[in-house]
């Protein structure tokens, strides 16, 4: 473990050096703990992630009810194709009909030649029935082409809700893969997290490891010096004494030792003094190293937040796209069945014209053929 990550406990001081500050107080007595911001977010993220799986199963029933109204409306345009064939082979009939009608039409006249008066008048008759057949035949073909273009603009609507259906599972398919992102995070955080935590323990034994280290040997120095100091002492209290009790003035060598003697404890008194100012820097650096990694994980905790509201943002948006879809689907299909009712009351009002103009011509052939006879 590098400098950088060294988190050392406070250390045991003698009295007249201890910090008599609050922030020395909490540190020598708060414990650490028990509740991480860490573990706070692994909770988070959690119900983050519980929360994303049940808008999923929602979004997925959703879209199985979509479909089942998709498959409904291509029956329902499968059956109005088929109606349309059948309407076709019905006009080819009655187009072939006409035409042996017409045929038949024309035998008669020829052999009817000797009757001018009646012949005229029946021509006259035919040519009107022909001009109101033609008439008929004109509305049909009108008709058939408005359904024919009814047709194509209920191809073009089909392919529009084909189009819409395939961006709507682009979105859901979108939305998937960012709750699956979402999950990757929220794990690749909670490996983070439990890394960072298995390091902070690792810190914290090493760091109570060189505490305990550093109290015996600063134990031990500071007894070392102090016995030093005494021996020192001492021996000067001796020495003075002994020129005190010798009564003459001290030889040249002795007043030597009485002076290194004083600078020795000069030396140690400023010793002492420059290592209580190193441990006091020391301890400085190590509360700035420990605001430093609590503002990280702070900010850290912070861009998760944001993380976390603006997928949930992201989640509703699309949620909300999805509604608006599948509103859109549902008038789209109302309009279709609309369209469909529409058609078949037109067919039924068709065949119900076309039964009629066949009784009327079947009643005026029988009118035409009793004079004949």
């Amino acid at each position: 473990m590098t400098s950088t990550t060294r988190v050392d406990a406070p250390h045991e001081m003698a009295a007249s050096v201890s910090d008599p500050t609050p922030e020395g107080r909490a540190a020598t007595e708060a414990p650490p703990p028990d509740d991480t911001p860490g573990e706070q977010l692994r909770l988070q993220a959690l119900q983050l992630a519980t929360h994303l799986r049940g808008r999923q199963k929602e979004l997925d029933a959703r879209e199985a009810e979509l479909n089942s109204r998709i498959a409904r409306c291509e029956s329902d345009a499968r059956t109005a194709r088929l109606w349309l064939e059948q309407r076709r082979a019905d006009l080819a009939a009655a187009d072939a009909a006409l035409a042996g009608q017409g045929q038949e039409l024309t035998a008669r006249a020829a052999a009817l030649d000797d009757r001018e008066e009646e012949s005229a008048r029946r021509q006259r008759i035919m040519s009107e029935q022909e001009q109101a057949l033609l008439q008929r035949q004109q509305e049909l073909s009108l008709r058939e082409q408005e359904f024919e273009e009814r047709l194509e603009r209920l191809a073009v609507a089909e392919s529009a809700r084909e189009t819409n259906e395939q961006a709507a599972a682009e979105r859901c398919a979108d939305v998937q893969r960012q709750v699956a992102a979402g999950e990757r995070l929220a794990a690749e955080h909670r490996r983070a997290t439990a890394d960072l935590e298995r390091k902070r323990q690792t810190v914290q034994r090493r760091a109570e490891h060189v505490d305990k280290c550093r109290t015996s040997l600063k134990q031990l120095r500071d007894e070392l010096g102090r016995m030093h100091r005494e021996t020192l002492e001492i021996r000067l209290a001796t020495e003075e004494l002994w020129v005190q009790l010798s009564g003459a003035a001290p030889p040249a060598a002795l007043t030597r030792s009485l002076g290194r003697i004083r600078t020795r404890l000069a030396e140690q008194y400023a010793q002492a003094n420059a290592e209580l100012a190193e441990q006091k820097k020391e301890l400085e650096t190590i509360r700035g190293r420990l605001d430093s990694q609590l503002n990280k994980l702070i900010e850290h905790k912070r861009q998760l937040e944001r993380w976390a509201a603006g997928r949930q943002q992201d989640c509703e948006t699309q949620a909300s796209r999805l509604v608006a879809r599948e509103e859109q689907l549902q008038r789209e299909e109302d309009y279709l069945r609309e369209q469909a009712e529409h058609w078949r009351a037109e067919r039924l009002r068709f065949q119900q014209e076309l039964r009629q103009w066949k009784a009327n011509r079947s009643t005026r052939r029988r009118g035409n053929a009793a004079p004949a006879c």
